[in-house]
């Protein structure tokens, strides 16, 4: 019965984390879509979708699991700080290409139309150098059968990024709607880094 109590409570800390991982990641647009129209939105969609594939490529989470379940927890810290310094390098380096490569790679993959785009992308580029490692972060508590930190830690910058989105995106609207997809952007940056930070204060204290 304790066992059984157990993998309920692991299944549903796990279907929290799908959920509000899902809503994390979309609610910048939705809230957007408020405020300004479908063009706009999607420089915003055309940039962070070029962000998310270039995470994809860096980011190989699904492969630690298992690997990260098999081992005792000193063994599991030593893994966990090797891995985030190789793709901390990694990541640094694809965030200042990115940077400094914005405007022709966003001309060149999705046209003049979306050179709006560039600056988003730069901001957004942010989240190379910490996307990553948060999903490290949390690989390693789940593995380590704590998917509670994970979805506390999830739900607080959530919480975050829907503060941060209104008061950033209803404020700069008055400067004209591109300016408003910037506060978008601005406030998921701030509300991933605030995600890692908490993950980082957790481990420490774990």
């Amino acid at each position: 019965k304790k066992e059984k109590n157990g993998v309920k409570k692991f299944v549903l800390l796990n279907s929290t984390i799908i959920l509000s991982g899902v809503f994390f990641g979309y609610i910048d647009i939705v809230m957007l879509g408020y405020f300004v129209s479908s063009e706009h939105i999607g420089y915003y969609q055309g940039a962070f979708s070029f962000i998310n594939a270039a995470i994809s490529l860096i980011t190989f989470s699904a492969a630690l699991l298992p690997v990260l379940s098999r081992l005792n927890k000193e063994k599991m810290d030593v893994f966990v700080k090797k891995t985030i310094k190789v793709i901390s390098l990694i990541s640094i380096a694809a965030f200042l290409f990115i940077l400094l490569a914005s405007k022709p790679l966003i001309l060149i993959i999705f046209g003049s139309e979306y050179a709006n785009s560039v600056n988003i992308l730069r901001i957004l580029s942010l989240l190379i150098l910490s996307v990553p490692i948060t999903t490290i972060y949390s690989t390693y508590f789940i593995s380590s059968g704590k998917p509670g930190v994970v979805s506390k830690s999830l739900i607080a910058s959530t919480i975050m990024n829907i503060i941060l989105n209104y008061i950033l995106i209803s404020y700069l609207i008055n400067y004209g709607p591109l300016y408003a997809v910037y506060g978008a952007a601005i406030a998921t940056v701030i509300s991933r880094y605030a995600y890692l930070f908490l993950l980082v204060i957790w481990k420490k204290r774990v």
